[in-house]
């Protein structure tokens, strides 16, 4: 199975990169309206495509905040 940025997965929406549509507080021009995107892979979701089975890059913020603490820990 290849990896496909442009395709939305069904663990998006649980995700730390995932962007819901819609302006951002944190960019540049906050009034802008962006598409539904992934901030891992750094590209917009085609909304025309079908669902992707998985996504390799898929972190919960529970999985962020524990390798925090082990490269703390490691420090």
């Amino acid at each position: 199975m290849k990896k496909e940025f442009w395709r939305k997965a069904p663990q998006c929406a649980k995700c730390v990169y995932h962007c819901p549509e819609g302006a951002r507080p944190d960019s540049i021009d906050p009034t802008t309206v962006w598409k539904e995107a992934c901030h891992c892979c750094g590209y917009s979701f085609w909304p025309e495509l079908g669902e992707a089975e998985m996504c390799f890059d898929f972190k919960t913020e529970g999985q962020n905040s524990a390798a925090k603490d082990k490269a703390e820990k490691e420090q």
